[in-house]
């Protein structure tokens, strides 16, 4: 039996389209999630924006202030405090520094007992202390 060009030729042809078909919905696959994300992303950063002054509230009272959070899912549960890193506030309070929207600072701090220690404490305080000197209001209670 012997074969034809033609229809060695329609194989070959129908081999290649066939083994596109998946690079192709691959190619559409990606292209969706990425539109999919583009749209959520853009929603989100209409979703936050801030006013041209504000004033930020920073409330330590049902708090905890650590070096580092529980990974601990259910930390939560049973102590009832959130738990925010030390490191993550300086930050923070250093990004609203240098933000020319941000007016002043109102800080609850609550009780001793949700600070870790004197270090701790001591960092917030020359913290506060720098936001205060870049000429911004400060309250603290």
């Amino acid at each position: 039996m012997t074969e034809t060009p033609m229809s060695n030729s329609f194989f070959s042809r129908a081999g290649r389209v066939l083994r596109n078909v998946p690079r192709a919905f691959g190619a559409v696959f990606l292209v969706s999630v990425g539109t999919s994300f583009y749209y959520q992303y853009k929603a989100f950063k209409e979703y936050i924006t801030l006013p041209a002054a504000f004033y930020l509230d920073l409330d330590l009272e049902q708090q905890a202030l650590v070096e580092r959070s529980s990974n601990n899912p259910l930390a939560l549960l049973t102590s009832g405090i959130r738990q925010l890193e030390l490191h993550n506030l300086l930050q923070v309070l250093h990004t609203a520094k240098t933000d020319e929207r941000v007016r002043g600072l109102l800080a609850v701090l609550g009780d001793r007992q949700n600070f870790g220690g004197l270090a701790q404490l001591q960092e917030l305080r020359n913290a506060l202390l720098d936001f205060r000197v870049s000429a911004f209001d400060l309250c603290c209670c």
